[in-house]
């Protein structure tokens, strides 16, 4: 059985930026997790932390079983497909967290002034809770998902508690509704394997080599590099290395050269010497200016 890539594995988290951003409908939604949120006037996005169960996502394919005159199934018609998501909010106070459970028009917020604090009035009735856009960011390490619900509906709420053993909280679940594209939620994942370019120089020294090779390292992977390696024979052994998506040497044959390598991240370049001939003669390698 094939060993398991603890890459691919996931836990998420909100971060310090992350968690759950509410938008009027229609607002066109950031797709990348590094591009930045809409900037709306008089729109506070934020809805508020959420408990340690984080976001759930469940999808719900609805089919009907046809079957034949000895009762074998042998259909399987899809008749519908529910999606929604469901969370808990911790932010009770919160203006922007009361008027997704009771709606926009009606939580009225008065400013504080010398006779009163900040009200926030809430008013309860069967009005239609309004559709909205929502984003979710999440990482987990340096990977980063953003998900996003172009149109969501609060469909159903928990009990609002108040008691002094246990803390109020807002318990949501949003119906996600198909966009013209027919799709109900969308999910970017940006891993951090950002390509990096890096530059060094590779030089002989010490006593003049006549002979052997040396290797050259990217991460754990070597190249066997000829003492009098031509910059084209340098660039090919270099290309083929796993994890070295480009490679571009410069120079004249048996150095100095000038390596510029693509890789996913910083990685660790390294020279070794050892096979080099005569008994003497070395290798170096410097970031170059």
């Amino acid at each position: 059985m094939a060993h398991t890539n603890v890459k691919n594995t996931g836990v998420f988290k909100p971060g310090q930026a992350g968690g759950i951003r509410r938008f009027p409908l229609g607002t066109l939604l950031p797709v990348k997790p590094s591009d930045a949120m809409p900037s709306i006037p008089g729109w506070n996005s934020r809805i508020g932390g959420c408990d340690e169960t984080g976001l759930t996502m469940s999808m719900k394919r609805d089919q009907e079983k046809k079957k034949d005159w000895n009762g074998d199934k042998v259909r399987g018609l899809q008749t519908g497909k529910d999606d929604t998501a469901k969370f808990v909010l911790i932010e009770p106070k919160s203006p922007e967290a009361k008027k997704m459970m009771f709606g926009d028009g009606n939580v009225e917020v008065t400013a504080a002034t010398a006779l009163h604090g900040t009200l926030i009035d809430v008013r309860s009735n069967s009005d239609m809770l309004e559709h909205a856009s929502y984003v979710v960011d999440t990482i987990d390490g340096n990977d980063k998902v953003r998900t996003r619900f172009p149109d969501a509906q609060v469909a159903e709420t928990g009990d609002i508690i108040y008691q002094s053993k246990d803390w109020q909280v807002y318990e949501v679940t949003l119906d996600l509704f198909p966009d013209l594209a027919g799709n109900t939620w969308y999910e970017t994942t940006e891993l951090d394997d950002k390509l990096v370019e890096t530059t060094v120089i590779v030089s002989l020294g010490g006593t003049a080599a006549t002979g052997g090779s040396f290797d050259f390292t990217v991460g754990a992977n070597d190249a066997t590099i000829a003492y009098n390696s031509s910059n084209a024979a340098f660039q090919t052994a270099v290309a083929a290395l796993p994890g070295v998506t480009a490679a571009v040497v410069t120079g004249s044959a048996g150095g100095p050269w000038t390596v510029k390598v693509t890789t996913a991240g910083v990685p660790s370049i390294s020279v070794d010497g050892t096979n080099l001939a005569p008994t003497g003669a070395t290798v170096s390698v410097a970031p170059a200016p």
